[in-house]
């Protein structure tokens, strides 16, 4: 079973982020949900692929992922697959400032 890293409401968007099955990267949907609609059935869906260098701080900025992806379009190649995005978090402080 893939490890999920949040799952949840950030900035008014429902979107979740797990472990890919191959190289290690991180998926992440975003869904909007227009106000009084089902969330069965987002307004617009959209999917990124990320290379993540701290993968475990991810959780720890979720309201910013969240905000910054859903600006912007998907990147996918010609064949229609998610192109991986390079994603630098901070480096974690004693370990991880967050860690429980």
């Amino acid at each position: 079973m893939a490890r999920m890293y949040f799952d949840g409401w950030y900035n008014g968007y429902k979107a979740s982020a797990e472990e890919w099955y191959e190289n290690g990267l991180v998926y992440i949907n975003i869904q909007y949900i227009r106000p009084g609609g089902r969330v069965n059935d987002p307004a617009w869906e959209k999917s990124f692929l990320l290379n993540v260098n701290y993968k475990e701080e991810i959780r720890n900025y979720a309201h910013s992922l969240v905000n910054a992806l859903s600006m912007m379009d998907e990147k996918r190649n010609g064949n229609g697959q998610l192109i991986p995005l390079k994603c630098e978090l901070p480096k974690p402080l004693f370990g991880g400032l967050y860690n429980v």
